[in-house]
């Protein structure tokens, strides 16, 4: 006979203090490493410093990332490295510094984001971790605007500014020839 599964009832983080203090708790009691998936983030809109020089490294993958507007600092300087691929990220408008420094390598291609503007996502992505498979220019879902002078510092250096300026240049390429087919 396999033992029941001990099912864990879903909390509501009713604010982003609500939030930062139920994930401190959970950290504290279970460790780094543990599973906060039971966390209801639905109503959550700011995410700012979540797990900023946090040693977590645990599973938030199905979190509902809907209506998160802002997310500065969220794994700034942190271990995280999960899978949070499934996220959607459609109200996202402010994300500076949201990975810069932290361990963090996924794949985050399929994420959408609101149209920022110049200096929102300053610094997002400054990390050594983020390089040459990082799907900017899906991943911004600004097209264009992602290589304005004002989104310079969001990247770590100019190998991985200038393979955004190739991306889109050939989407841009791309979008063209299939217009004039």
């Amino acid at each position: 006979m396999r033992p029941a599964i001990e099912s864990v009832e879903s909390i509501p983080a009713t604010s982003a203090q609500h939030l930062q203090q139920l994930v401190q708790e959970h950290i504290d009691r279970l460790g780094p490493c543990c599973d906060l998936n039971h966390l209801d983030v639905s109503r959550v809109t700011i995410m700012d410093g979540l797990f900023q020089n946090s040693a977590f490294n645990g599973d938030i993958s199905t979190w509902n990332t809907n209506k998160v507007v802002t997310a500065m600092g969220m794994f700034e300087g942190s271990a995280f490295d999960g899978d949070i691929s499934l996220w959607r990220m459609p109200a996202l408008k402010f994300a500076n510094n949201m990975f810069r420094a932290a361990q963090f390598t996924g794949d985050i291609s399929n994420w959408t984001f609101a149209t920022p503007g110049p200096g929102n996502l300053s610094g997002a992505f400054y990390s050594e971790h983020f390089r040459s498979d990082m799907p900017l220019l899906k991943t911004f879902g600004c097209q264009k605007a992602a290589l304005h002078p004002a989104y310079t510092g969001s990247f770590r250096d100019e190998y991985t500014l200038a393979m955004a300026t190739q991306l889109f240049e050939k989407e841009s390429a791309l979008k063209t020839y299939l217009a004039h087919s």
